[in-house]
């Protein structure tokens, strides 16, 4: 468009920006074309839900993306059997994918409730093992208390029965 096209009053300077000339026409813009009528829930539309889906409950990994023609044909509306053949595919092989990882989350489950109960188990068992230590360990202190004592009781025997050979060697000796 060149500036002459939007004066309305010959002989006035055109400008390059609106508002400053009370005269100047702001380009008209064309209009918009219609909006699509609305499409019936179709393939692509369970689709992109489904994908949406399983992205919000974070089974598929992010790598897996549709690509980029896939979504090309995705808005395009006049979709083919082989667009559709395709997307049905694809679908069918999202579908396994989250079938193995559903089966794989079943499977790591079942493992992390088994590894759950035996950590549980031995935990059950080393209290028992520890308390059994520790009564051990009591025991074991009144055993040596109960030897100190022996020993000590020993001695004190030991020394009466010298002190008592002693004597008797005396009685030997003054007879």
């Amino acid at each position: 468009m060149t500036r002459n096209q939007f004066e309305t009053r010959p002989g006035s300077k055109s400008t390059t920006h609106y508002g400053s000339d009370p005269y100047y026409l702001k380009p008209t813009t064309p209009n918009p074309p219609p909006p699509h009528p609305p499409r019936p829930p179709s393939l692509s539309l369970s689709l992109s839900l489904s994908l949406s889906l399983s992205r919000s409950i974070s089974l598929l990994p992010e790598a897996v993306h549709l690509k980029e023609s896939t979504r090309r044909s995705m808005g395009n509306d006049q979709s083919t059997p082989r667009n559709e053949a395709a997307l049905l595919l694809q679908l069918s092989n999202y579908d396994d994918t989250i079938r193995r990882l559903r089966n794989r989350l079943s499977a790591v489950e079942d493992e992390e409730q088994w590894m759950n109960k035996r950590v549980e188990s031995d935990r059950v068992k080393s209290i028992k093992a520890a308390e059994e230590l520790k009564d051990c360990m009591a025991e074991c202190q009144k055993m040596e208390s109960k030897h100190g004592r022996l020993v000590r009781r020993k001695a004190s025997y030991d020394v009466e029965a010298a002190r008592l050979a002693n004597d008797i060697k005396l009685l030997e000796i003054m007879r």
